[in-house]
């Protein structure tokens, strides 16, 4: 059976214990941890991550996946190195609040975060594979797997990356508006490669008339905003259901091929709408589900 996760806590709301019960309330099956919700620095000591996790497990809201969101293709080295340090840091965290799933961004930064050097395509994907190495490794020791999100790279190159390695404990993360804007079929791609899921994030958008000339960064607040595919295609992203993408064809992919794992709901609408966009969403994948 398939069930919903909400991408990310709730961040008008503070402190955790408010965030866990508001998305109880709006009936998610689980929560996707976001890096900006749970951070190893901020739960250094074995006593700080136990109270953290009997917290959410007194919520009663399931505990699906980590996301720290780590790109292991930064084309400056030193990133990479600290990159493979942190984030066996997060696996460790995930191990301590008994979370097996850690999800991470595939090696689609062509510009440096800290050198601006630029990497070819080809470069970064080797990369991307010596970074996974680095830390498949220990998430196999701790009984963590890993997913590899189709941030960048095609659903069939993560599958490549998989194949290669060889791992039980290296799956895929697949998102509907991510496989969109890389021009991948993203139905077709879970209904051949079903065996390799082990999540998925569901978002919407819209593709709007007018010609896009720059990419508008993810990093970037897109509540609302307008996102530009590779100078050809602009997007608005909406409510779940309401766009341009065939989500029904998805669901039914996952369902006919026997997925039995959580998609996460992702909504970018700003306050005051968010909660209304959000809900709208949530409604439509459950009549889907």
């Amino acid at each position: 059976m398939i069930r919903i996760s909400k991408f990310g806590l709730p961040t008008h709301i503070k402190p955790i214990e408010k965030q866990l019960a508001q998305v109880r309330e709006w009936g998610f099956d689980g929560i996707e941890f976001l890096i900006g919700d749970i951070h190893p620095l901020d739960y250094e000591s074995k006593a700080a991550r136990k109270k953290l996790k009997e917290t959410i497990d007194a919520s009663g809201v399931g505990k699906v996946i980590y996301s720290p969101g780590v790109d292991f293709g930064d084309p400056d080295a030193m990133v990479r190195r600290r990159t493979v340090q942190w984030y066996k840091e997060y696996i460790d965290l995930a191990v301590d609040l008994d979370i097996n799933l850690v999800r991470y961004e595939d090696s689609g930064r062509a510009i440096s975060v800290r050198t601006e050097e630029r990497a070819p395509y080809t470069q970064r994907l080797g990369w991307c594979m010596e970074g996974v190495k680095a830390v498949l490794k220990h998430a196999e020791d701790v009984g963590v797997t890993l997913a590899s999100d189709n941030h960048h790279f095609t659903i069939e190159e993560n599958v490549k990356l998989i194949e290669e390695l060889g791992s039980d404990n290296l799956r895929m993360n697949v998102d509907t508006g991510n496989a969109y804007v890389n021009f991948d079929d993203y139905v077709e791609g879970v209904r051949k490669w079903t065996k390799y899921v082990a999540h998925c994030h569901i978002k919407d958008c819209k593709v709007l008339p007018t010609r896009g000339r720059t990419v508008q960064s993810l990093t970037e607040p897109r509540s609302g905003g307008v996102w530009f595919i590779a100078s050809v295609k602009p997007i608005r992203w909406v409510p779940v259901g309401e766009g341009d993408l065939d989500i029904k064809g998805f669901i039914e992919a996952l369902k006919k091929e026997g997925y039995n794992g959580f998609v996460s709901l992702e909504e970018f609408a700003p306050m005051p709408w968010f909660e209304t966009s959000l809900k709208r969403g949530l409604a439509y994948l459950k009549k889907l589900i």
